[in-house]
């Protein structure tokens, strides 16, 4: 983090580093999940096209825990349960 630097600017110099790393899971076809406005600019990029996508606002919102959307993804990892 950079104070003085945009986030947008920031994430512009990590988009060629993306853009291998999509290219590498491409076969594999994970979902993509996108948190917040930024992320969800992926969705223009022609290498995320063929991969199943959530997007959601990002994780730091109070709605992000109400988001049933984000519940349906991350409820059969059970990440809250507790281990005995």
């Amino acid at each position: 983090f950079r104070s003085h630097v945009a986030p947008a600017i920031d994430a512009k110099a990590w988009l060629p580093f993306l853009q291998t790393v999509l290219g590498a899971l491409a076969e594999d076809g994970p979902t993509l999940v996108l948190w917040g406005k930024i992320a969800e600019q992926l969705k223009k990029l022609p290498e995320t096209a063929g991969f199943p996508q959530v997007a959601s606002e990002h994780p730091y919102n109070l709605t992000f825990i109400q988001s049933a959307q984000m519940q349906s993804l991350f409820g059969p990892l059970y990440l809250l349960r507790r281990q005995s």
